[in-house]
C-alpha cells in the first residue's frame, strides 16, 4: 500500500467483522458473512468516497470479496488483481490429507456455532500464533501481531471469522 499510495489513492478497508469493522450476526444460512454482503458494503464504501470506478486488488479473503465485486459490479471495476485465492468449492472437492493438514482452519472454523469460538477465545494468543507462524514461515510480525491479538480476544470477532468462513 505505501508503494502504491505514490501513484495511486489507496483505500485500504477492513473486511466486515475484522479489524475495526461492523460485526454482524451471521444470519441465516451466514448470509451476512457471503463474499456477496461483504462485496457491497466494498462497493458502498468506495461510492461514499466518490469512486465510481477503480482498480481493485484483493489478498486471501479479501481476494475473494474483489473477485465477487468483479462479478457483481463489472462495470466499476478498471482492472482486478487477486493473490491467494483458489476457487473454494474446487479445493474442497479436491481435498487430500496434505490439503486438510495445510488448511486445517478452513475445516475447523467452519464447525457449529460455538465450538471453534470457544477453542479460540480459550487461548487467543497461541491461536493466532500458530496461524501466523505456520502461514508465513515463522515470521515475526511486531506492532502488527498486536492488532491481531487485539481483535482475536473480542468473542464478536472470533465468531465473525467463522461466519466467514462458514460462509464459503
Amino acid at each position: 500500500a505505501p508503494e502504491l499510495s505514490k501513484n495511486f489513492t489507496v483505500v485500504v478497508a477492513d473486511l466486515r467483522g475484522y479489524g475495526n469493522s461492523l460485526v454482524l450476526a451471521g444470519g441465516k444460512n451466514h448470509i451476512n458473512y457471503s463474499k456477496r454482503e461483504m462485496a457491497k458494503d466494498m462497493i458502498q464504501l468506495m461510492n461514499k468516497l466518490s469512486f465510481k470506478k477503480f482498480f481493485l486488488a484483493g489478498h486471501d479473503r479479501g481476494g475473494r470479496v474483489a473477485h465477487r465485486m468483479a462479478r457483481d459490479f463489472r462495470k466499476n471495476i478498471l482492472a482486478l488483481c487477486v493473490l491467494d485465492i483458489c476457487p473454494t468449492l474446487d479445493m474442497y472437492e479436491a481435498t487430500d490429507m496434505k490439503f486438510a493438514q495445510s488448511y486445517f482452519h478452513w475445516f475447523f472454523l467452519i464447525q457449529p456455532k460455538g465450538l471453534p469460538e470457544k477453542m479460540i477465545e480459550s487461548n487467543p494468543k497461541k491461536w493466532m500464533d500458530h496461524c501466523l507462524k505456520k502461514w508465513s514461515g515463522g515470521h515475526h510480525f511486531g506492532e502488527i501481531e498486536n492488532a491481531y491479538l487485539t481483535a482475536f480476544q473480542n468473542p464478536q470477532r472470533i465468531h465473525a471469522s467463522c461466519e466467514d468462513y462458514r460462509a464459503a
